[in-house]
C-alpha cells in the first residue's frame, strides 16, 4: 500500500525460550539460561507495506534504481498529496515476502502511517513493559551523566528478572512515513519523543488513542485508525509460549493545513488476517564432547531440536477513499489473492479519481492495475507469487499501458520453503531447514546450504518496462560485493594457509594373507589440531560375539590408554580423548585365521597451501548493473548506463555492515547431595540456530552500502561518466555481536550522504563538481544529539542458592549489557560547485556555507563565496525570532516555525537586499499581512499590503504601495483564481457574483459568465479584468484578457495538451501525442 520499509522479521527465539529438558537429578535444576537475540515482532505484513523508510532516500548508494510512476496529485488549498506506483523490490524478492496489493516489488505511494516493531514486549504493557521497567531501574536518559554507572545499582533480582524477561528493558521501534518525510521514533521511560534523522516537529497523543504529528509548516497529520496484533508463541516440543496482544500500526487518517481550513481525509475498511504460514524458528542443542558424568552419575543432555511457532493475528485496516473538498479518489481492491492462505488477501484492481462540483462527483479517470500469478498452475498456494503485468491509465476513450516483464518469477520457490541464504533470498539449494552446516572447533556440524546463489537471487526482479511510447527500459543486475567488512578490509594478499582436514590411522589384521597369529601396531603422532577425536574399530571371529582378537590404544611408554569392547561383528565409532600434541600405539592383534579386526583413529590435521588473494566477496542481494533505454524504433538509438561500484580495479567500493552468527553455547547445571543440594556443576551446550542471533545490518535498506558508484554513459563511457561518493566509513553500527546478543546502536543516518558528485566527458575530463561537506553531529555536546537508552541481560549459568529471594553466590553468571538508540541530526556543513577548464584543467568554484538553528532545524545563515572571494551573506529570521508579538508566539504553538519573517543579503559587509514578511491575524487565521523590502543599504520600506482573506484563506485582496489594488475572485471550491481586477476593492467586486455559481460551475462558460457581471458593472471605470478557467486536472483551459478576447486551451482525458485555439476557435498550435498501439484493457 504505502511505501514502508520491510522491517526486520522477528525472531521467534523470544526471551522466554526455555530447552525442554527435563533431568532426574538429586534436586531439579532451575532452568538454565538461552540467551537469544531481543524478540523483535514485525506489524502486520499490511502495515510493513505501508512504511519504506529505510529505503528512503534510494540513490546509487546502495545500487538499486529508483523506479516511480506518478499517478496523481490532490490538491486541497494548500495541501498538496501525491499517489505514485513504486518499485522497491530491485535488491532482491525475499523468499518469505508476501508482497503488496499493487505486486510483488511494487507499492502504491499514498496516505501514511505509524508502525511500531515490538522489541521483547510492548513498552506500554503494566510492570513488565519498558516503560514501568525502565522507571522501576532508573535506566539513564540521554542526559544523565556517566551512564554505564547504572549497571553497578542492579541488584542479583534485577539482573535475573531482565534476564527472565519479567522487567523488558527494550525500547520498541516506531518508523513513520507520510507524504514524502520519514523517521524513525523512539520514546524514553519519561515519554519523551525523539525522531531520528531530529525533525522539529510536534507529536501528541498515544499508543491507545493514536497521535497526531504537526510537521515544521504547521500541517497537521493525523493518525488515528489504529492497528492491532496478537501474538502467540508456542515452542515444540514442550510447554513453552506465550500470548500478547499490542497495538502495532497507525494509519493516516486526515491531513489538516495550517490554517485549519482544508483536510484531506483518508477512509479505511476493517479487515483481519494471520500469519499462520510463516516458517518457525528453530534451534538445536548439542552437549559438547567429552564432559564428565555429574556427581551423581548424571549424563549430559542429549541431543535435542526445537521449533518456536509465532502465531500473529492482526485486526488492521485497507484503504478504501481519499475524500476532500474538490475531489475524491477510490481504491477499488478484493480479497481474492490466490498467492494467499491466511494472511492478507487484498488485492488493488484499479484507483478511480473523481472531481467534486458541489455535492456532485464526476469520474476524471482510472488506473486499472492488472495481474498474473507466477507458478499460476501450481496447487501449492504459497508456491504461487501475484505480479504487476501492467497499469492502464485510462480517461474515456484516451488509455496509457505500461507494462512489465520479469526475470524467471515461476523460478521463485514456495513463501515457506528453507531455499534462503543468509539474508532470507532464494538460493535454489534444497534444504529441510534453515539451521545452517557449519564447523565449530573443528566439529563439523551438517545443516542447510545458506549460500547465495547470484541467478537464483534474481528470480522474480523487474527486467523491463514497456512504456505507452513502445519504448523500453531494461535492467540488468549482479550480485552485491564487499570488499569492506564494518571498517576493516578484506583484502588479502596470496599467502600461505592451511586448513584442518580429516586424517586418520589404522592397525588391521582383515586380510585373510596373515598368519593366524597377527599384531598390527601403527605408530600415530596427534598434532595439536583442535577438533573432536573418534575411534572406529571392527572385531569377529568364528564366534562373532567372543572373537579371538583385540584392538587397544597405547601411550608413547606402551602404557594401556583404551581398549575397546565386543563390536559384536559390526563396525562401531565413538569419541576418544587423548592428548593432543602426543605419540600413540594403535595395536589390532588376533589368534587364528578366522578372527579378524581393524581399528583406525580418526583426527585432523594441517593442510598446507597456497591461497590466492582475496579482493572481495558476494554478499545478499542485487545491484544494478545496467540499464539500456529503447526508444521503440530503433535499437542503434539505444542508450546505455552502466554501474560500477569499484575503488579501484580490484577493489570493490562496498562495506558489508554485518555477518550472520548462527551458534552459541549455554549451561545445564546439575546438582549433588545435600540441603538444599550442592551444585556439581555446569554442562556446556553448544546451540545452533536458523536465524542469525546478530541482525544482520541493512543500510538505506540494503545489506551493502557503497563508497564510490560511477555511471557511464555508453558502452566504454564513450559519452561521459559521472562519479558519486557517499559517507560510510567510520559509521558502522556497534555492539551486539556476542552475547548476550543486545540490539546493535545504529549509525544510518550518518550513511549513505552524497559526498561529491563528478562529472566527465568521453575522454575522461573533468567537467564540473559538487563536493560536499557535513555536521555530523555525532559526538556528546553537539546540537540534537539524543539517545534512548536500553539493556539486556543474560542469565549464563544459573543456581540454586538464593538470599532473600534473590540469587546469591559463585555460581550464578550474569552478562548484561547496554545500548542506545541515537536521535542524529546531520547537516549539509558546505557545498562547493565548480566548473572546469578541459583545456588545462583549472576550475572556478563557489561555496556556499550553512548554519542552522538547532530548535527549527532551519537555515539562519548562507554564506556564498566566489571566485573573488567575496562573501555574499543571507541571514533568515523565523517566528521564534519575534518573541512577545502575540501572532508570531501564535506561530510558534502551532509549529509554523519554518515560515521566512526576514531575511538579508550583504556582500562584502554591506547590505545590498532586505525583505520583511509580516504577519496578521484574519478571522482567527494566521496569514501575511504586508511586505516590507529595501534593495540598499536603508531601513525598510512597505511595498505589498494583503488586505483580505475568504473562508479558505486564499489572498482576495492585495495593493503595492501607491498603486492600484488587486482583488481575486475563486471558484471550483476556493480552489483556483477565476478572476483578477485591478482597480477596485473586494467589497465591490464581491457582491457583483454568485459564490455558487464560481465554485460549482457547470462547465468553463458559466465562468466565464459569471465574471461577465464584474466585466459589465466596471465598464467605463479604471479596472481591468481577467478571467481564468480551469481543467478537473487543474490546467487553465482559457484566459479572457482585460479586453474580453479569450484565448482557449484543450486537453484529452488524460490531461494532456491538445490544442490552443484563438477567441474565434481558429488553432494557433496543435499538440499530437503518439503511444506505440491500441491497448486491451
Amino acid at each position: 500500500m504505502l511505501r514502508l520499509p520491510q522491517q526486520i522479521k522477528g525472531w521467534a527465539m523470544l526471551f522466554m525460550l526455555l530447552i525442554p529438558y527435563h533431568l532426574l537429578l538429586a534436586q531439579s535444576s532451575t532452568t538454565f539460561d538461552l540467551t537469544s537475540p531481543a524478540a523483535i515482532y514485525e506489524p502486520s505484513k499490511k502495515a510493513t507495506e505501508m512504511v519504506r523508510v529505510a529505503d528512503i532516500p534510494v540513490s546509487y548508494y546502495t545500487g538499486k534504481p529508483d523506479i516511480s510512476f506518478p499517478l496523481y496529485e490532490i490538491k486541497s488549498g494548500t495541501l498538496l498529496h501525491k499517489i505514485s506506483l513504486n518499485y522497491s523490490g530491485a535488491g532482491g524478492i525475499l523468499v518469505e515476502s508476501q508482497g503488496s496489493w499493487a505486486g510483488t516489488g511494487f507499492d502504491v505511494t499514498v496516505g501514511g502511517a505509524i508502525v511500531r516493531t515490538p522489541v521483547g514486549r510492548p513498552d506500554e504493557l503494566t510492570t513488565m513493559g519498558y516503560n514501568d521497567a525502565a522507571a522501576s531501574t532508573a535506566l539513564p536518559l540521554w542526559n544523565t551523566a556517566n551512564p554505564t554507572s547504572w549497571l553497578n545499582t542492579l541488584t542479583t533480582c534485577d539482573k535475573k528478572n531482565i534476564g527472565d524477561g519479567r522487567l523488558d528493558l527494550l525500547p520498541d521501534m516506531y518508523y513513520v512515513n507520510f507524504d514524502g518525510q520519514s523517521a524513525k521514533i523512539f520514546f524514553d521511560r519519561t515519554g519523551a519523543v525523539f525522531f531520528t534523522p531530529y525533525k522539529p516537529w510536534k507529536l501528541t497523543g498515544s499508543v491507545s488513542t493514536g497521535f497526531v504529528i504537526t510537521i515544521e509548516n504547521g500541517t497537521r497529520y493525523e493518525f488515528s485508525n489504529i492497528e492491532s496484533s496478537t501474538y502467540d508463541i508456542e515452542t515444540l516440543p514442550g510447554d513453552d509460549g506465550s500470548n500478547f496482544t499490542c497495538k502495532t500500526a497507525w494509519f493516516l487518517s486526515r491531513i489538516i493545513s495550517p490554517n485549519r481550513k482544508d483536510t484531506i481525509k483518508f477512509n479505511y475498511t476493517a479487515t483481519s488476517f494471520n500469519n499462520f504460514d510463516d516458517l518457525p524458528s528453530e534451534t538445536k542443542y548439542t552437549a559438547v564432547p567429552d564432559q564428565p558424568t555429574g556427581c551423581l552419575n548424571q549424563q549430559p543432555p542429549s541431543d535435542n531440536a526445537t521449533k518456536t511457532y509465532n502465531h500473529q493475528t492482526t485486526n488492521s485496516f485497507t484503504l478504501t477513499s481519499v475524500v476532500y473538498k474538490s475531489g475524491k479518489v477510490e481504491f477499488n481492491s478484493v480479497n481474492d489473492r490466490a498467492d494467499i492462505n491466511t494472511g492478507d488477501k487484498a488485492r488493488l484492481k484499479e484507483i478511480s479519481f473523481y472531481n467534486a462540483t458541489g455535492q456532485t462527483y464526476t469520474l476524471i479517470k482510472k488506473i486499472k492495475l492488472n495481474h498474473f500469478y507466477a507458478n499460476a498452475a501450481a496447487t501449492d498456494v504459497l508456491k504461487k507469487r501475484l505480479f504487476l503485468v501492467n497499469f492502464v491509465d485510462v480517461a474515456g476513450t484516451d488509455s496509457l499501458q505500461t507494462s512489465f516483464s520479469y526475470i524467471n518469477p515461476d523460478g521463485l520457490p514456495a513463501r515457506n520453503s528453507y531455499s534462503q541464504d543468509h539474508w532470507g533470498f532464494y538460493n535454489g539449494a534444497s534444504n529441510n531447514s534453515l539451521i545452517p552446516a557449519l564447523t565449530d572447533g573443528f566439529v563439523d556440524y551438517a545443516g542447510a546450504n545458506r549460500e547465495l546463489d547470484s541467478a537464483a537471487m534474481q528470480c522474480g526482479l523487474l527486467n523491463t518496462i514497456t512504456h505507452p511510447t513502445g519504448g523500453v527500459t531494461t535492467f540488468e543486475y549482479e550480485p552485491n560485493q564487499y570488499s569492506f567488512f564494518k571498517n576493516a578490509s578484506i583484502y588479502r594478499a596470496q599467502h600461505y594457509d592451511s586448513s584442518a582436514v580429516t586424517a586418520m590411522a589404522t592397525a588391521t589384521t582383515m586380510s585373510g594373507s596373515l598368519p593366524s597369529v597377527y599384531q598390527d601396531t601403527t605408530m600415530v603422532y596427534v598434532p595439536n589440531v583442535p577438533g573432536v577425536l573418534s575411534v572406529t574399530y571392527f572385531l569377529t571371529g568364528i564366534i562373532p560375539t567372543d572373537p579371538q582378537a583385540t584392538v587397544e590404544i597405547y601411550d608413547a611408554a606402551f602404557h594401556l590408554i583404551w581398549a575397546s569392547g565386543n563390536s559384536n561383528g559390526t563396525t562401531r565409532t565413538q569419541n576418544i580423548s587423548l592428548n593432543k600434541g602426543a605419540t600413540y600405539y594403535l595395536v589390532a592383534e588376533r589368534v587364528g585365521f578366522n578372527e579378524k579386526c581393524f581399528l583406525t583413529l580418526n583426527y585432523k590435521n594441517w593442510n598446507y597451501f597456497t591461497a590466492p588473494a582475496l579482493y572481495s566477496k558476494l554478499a545478499g542481494g542485487n545491484r544494478l548493473k545496467r540499464i539500456t533505454t529503447f526508444d521503440g524504433f530503433n535499437h542503434a538509438n539505444d542508450q546505455v548506463v552502466r554501474f560500477k561500484y569499484q575503488l579501484n580495479d580490484s577493489i570493490t567500493s562496498g562495506y558489508l555492515l554485518d555477518e550472520a552468527k548462527y551458534a552459541g553455547y549455554s549451561y545445564v547445571p546439575y546438582y549433588c547431595t545435600g540441603t538444599p543440594a550442592a551444585k556439581g556443576g555446569d554442562w556446556m551446550m553448544f546451540n545452533r540456530y536458523g536465524n542469525s542471533l546478530v541482525a544482520l545490518g541493512r543500510t538505506q535498506g540494503s545489506p551493502i552500502g557503497y563508497s564510490r558508484v560511477v555511471a557511464q554513459y555508453g558502452e566504454n563511457a564513450e559519452n561521459g561518466y559521472e562519479e558519486f561518493t557517499y559517507t560510510l566509513p567510520g559509521f558502522m553500527d556497534a555492539g551486539g555481536s556476542g552475547y548476550p546478543y543486545i540490539p546493535r546502536t545504529s549509525y544510518d543516518e550518518l550513511r549513505g550522504m552524497p559526498l561529491a558528485k563528478r562529472v566527465y566527458d568521453g575522454n575522461g575530463r573533468l567537467l564540473k563538481s559538487t563536493i560536499n561537506e557535513w555536521n555530523y553531529n555525532n559526538t556528546a555536546g553537539q546540537p540534537n544529539l539524543r539517545c534512548v537508552w536500553g539493556a539486556k541481560c543474560g542469565v549464563q549459568r544459573v543456581s540454586n542458592t538464593f538470599v532473600n529471594g534473590c540469587p546469591t553466590g559463585p555460581d550464578w553468571s550474569f552478562n548484561i549489557g547496554m545500548y542506545q538508540r541515537f536521535q542524529f541530526w546531520p547537516t549539509l556543513k558546505s557545498s562547493t560547485d565548480s566548473l572546469y577548464d578541459v583545456t588545462n584543467g583549472t576550475g572556478l568554484g563557489i561555496k556556499t556555507s550553512y548554519t542552522y538553528d538547532s530548535v527549527s532545524a532551519q537555515v539562519t545563515r548562507k554564506d556564498v563565496t566566489g571566485s573573488d572571494n567575496i562573501i555574499e551573506t543571507t541571514t533568515y529570521s523565523y517566528p521564534a525570532d519575534f518573541t512577545g508579538t502575540a501572532v508570531y508566539d501564535s506561530m510558534v504553538a502551532r509549529n509554523m516555525v519554518s515560515e521566512v519573517i526576514e531575511q538579508r543579503i550583504t556582500k562584502g559587509g554591506v547590505q545590498i537586499y532586505r525583505e520583511k514578511n509580516n504577519f496578521s491575524f484574519f478571522s482567527g487565521m494566521i496569514a501575511p499581512s504586508s511586505k516590507e523590502m529595501i534593495r540598499a543599504d536603508q531601513p525598510l520600506e512597505n511595498r505589498l499590503t494583503f488586505s483580505a482573506y475568504d473562508y479558505w484563506g486564499n489572498l482576495t485582496e492585495q495593493s503595492k504601495s501607491n498603486d492600484l489594488r488587486e482583488v481575486y475572485l475563486w471558484g471550483y471550491g476556493g480552489e483556483y483564481p477565476v478572476a483578477k481586477i485591478i482597480g477596485a476593492s473586494y467589497s465591490s467586486v464581491s457582491g457583483l457574483v454568485i459564490p455558487a455559481n464560481l465554485d460549482a460551475p457547470a462547465d468553463d462558460q458559466a465562468i466565464r459568465t459569471e465574471i461577465a457581471k464584474v466585466r459589465s458593472a466596471l465598464a467605463g471605470k479604471s479596472a481591468q479584468v481577467f478571467t481564468i478557467t480551469y481543467s478537473p486536472y487543474g490546467k487553465i483551459t482559457s484566459e479572457t484578457n482585460a479586453a474580453g478576447v479569450t484565448t482557449y486551451y484543450t486537453f484529452d482525458g488524460l490531461g494532456r495538451q491538445t490544442s490552443v485555439r484563438d477567441h474565434n476557435g481558429m488553432i494557433i498550435k496543435l499538440f499530437e501525442h503518439k503511444i506505440a498501439a491500441s491497448i486491451n484493457q
